[in-house]
């Protein structure tokens, strides 16, 4: 398993500097996107994570070169019980989903939801074309990145959004 602070050495500053910036635009990109300035940092601090862990270069050995494909399979529940590769990579993506499902207006998620589905495959073609990052791609990354947009956003819309109208219909 990858150790993720010993293995990418950059990836607690690069992680601080994508926090820095979803902070510093929170409120301008939440009043371009007309949504709550801690819903667009959210937005911007989920997708800030994913490029820090995604997109930092490694001091691990490779465990291989080119992009490893063949595994389209969803991951299984006995691989997401623990820490490892595969519930990183769906953890990772649970956060964008959320914010994604969250946005205010149909048109406005279901365009977050659609950008955000081409973010896992972009980052393994980044993976596998920038080979200074030390990084292998893998189709199995991309299904287990899917698994965790689609269960932030389920959880999103099918939890939260609901909560949060009667929340808003109940006030005084």
């Amino acid at each position: 398993m990858v150790d993720p602070f010993n293995d990418m050495p950059l990836l607690g500053p690069a992680a601080v500097v994508a926090l820095a910036v979803a902070v510093g635009l929170a409120v301008p990109v939440g009043r371009w996107l007309r949504t709550p300035a801690p819903l667009a940092f959210l937005l911007l601090a989920s997708a800030g994570a994913v490029v820090a862990a995604t997109l930092t270069p490694t001091v691990a050995q490779p465990w291989s070169t080119g992009c490893q494909t063949g595994a389209l399979a969803l991951p299984r529940l006995a691989q997401l019980r623990y820490l490892n590769e595969t519930s990183l990579n769906v953890a990772l993506f649970v956060p964008l989903g959320l914010a994604c499902g969250l946005l205010p207006g149909r048109w406005r998620a279901a365009t977050a939801c659609l950008v955000a589905t081409a973010v896992p495959a972009g980052i393994e073609l980044a993976q596998a074309e920038l080979t200074w990052l030390n990084r292998v791609c893998a189709t199995a990354d991309i299904v287990a990145n899917l698994t965790g947009l689609t269960v932030g956003v389920t959880v999103a819309v099918v939890l939260i959004r609901p909560w949060l109208t009667r929340l808003w219909l109940d006030r005084p």
